[in-house]
């Protein structure tokens, strides 16, 4: 992609931000971006995440020749961004996965906790995903300790539908908070940190579905703030593992795998 800007003068001291500001940039790329993804309708069209990709800036004069060295000033900025993963598979790993029995079944919110962290460092994409699967995973896990507690079908769903009227089923907090208390005897409120947690992803992922903006109160989640968030899941689906019966608790594999590359840092004293 390649934009244009027009200005009188630009910004090109060495030391000073980047002009265009980064917001200004940002905004070109994404209205860009959003109006060729709904004309083309090609879905794997990812956002482009500005600063946070590779890009350069060149500064030209007004016929796009070269300008000429000047100290001090540069006469382009940019940026070369690498990324990549390993899965490290020990004999650990290994055996780990093959000691999971043949009947296993990876839960339905599992795989979904698993997306949202893979969808970072698009912010609304991973809180969407994040807050979903809190929702699977409680509405599932009620069920099974409803089940396990030989509550009558009638029962739990005279608690859990209200004849079918929305507004008055029990919502997302009453089923992390009275529910939960009601079948394990304990609440996400008594973990104080877990509960702020659970109450910012979901007003992030509220405040993104409604205005494509992942905030909290009036702050908007920088990326690194949304990793944050979206790594609670965790922790909160941890905790309540705890409170349910031995039984009930699926698999957490553990294992550590480490792994090491050498990088030379000057020229090989190697002879020709």
């Amino acid at each position: 992609m390649r934009i244009d800007f027009y200005k009188e003068d630009f910004d090109r001291t060495a030391a000073g931000p980047i002009d265009p500001p980064e917001d200004v940039i940002q905004r070109a790329v994404g209205d860009f971006h959003i109006r060729l993804r709904f004309t083309t309708r090609a879905a794997h069209a990812s956002t482009v995440s500005f600063p946070w990709n590779q890009w350069r800036l060149e500064y030209t004069k007004d016929e796009g020749s070269e300008l000429e060295a000047q100290e001090g000033y540069v006469k382009a900025r940019g940026r070369s961004r690498l990324r990549w993963s390993f899965i490290g598979i020990s004999p650990e790993v290994w055996d780990n996965a093959f000691r999971l029995r043949s009947e296993f079944e990876v839960p339905s919110w599992d795989g979904l906790r698993l997306d949202a962290i893979a969808a970072l460092p698009n912010v609304g994409t991973a809180l969407v995903l994040a807050a979903t699967s809190l929702e699977v995973f409680i509405s599932v896990l009620l069920d099974d300790l409803a089940s396990s507690k030989r509550l009558s079908d009638s029962l739990w769903k005279g608690i859990t539908t209200r004849d079918g009227r929305i507004l008055q089923q029990p919502s997302l907090d009453e089923q992390f908070d009275v529910l939960l208390k009601e079948l394990t005897g304990h609440s996400l409120k008594e973990d104080a940190a877990l509960w702020e947690a659970f109450k910012n992803l979901k007003s992030a992922r509220n405040s993104f579905v409604h205005e494509s903006v992942g905030r909290i109160g009036n702050r908007t989640l920088s990326g690194d703030e949304a990793a944050v968030l979206v790594g609670r899941v965790d922790s909160i689906i941890a905790k309540i593992r705890e409170w349910i019966p031995e039984d009930m608790k699926w698999p957490v594999p553990q294992a550590n795998v480490n792994l090491e590359w050498t990088t030379p840092i000057g020229p090989s004293n190697k002879s020709a």
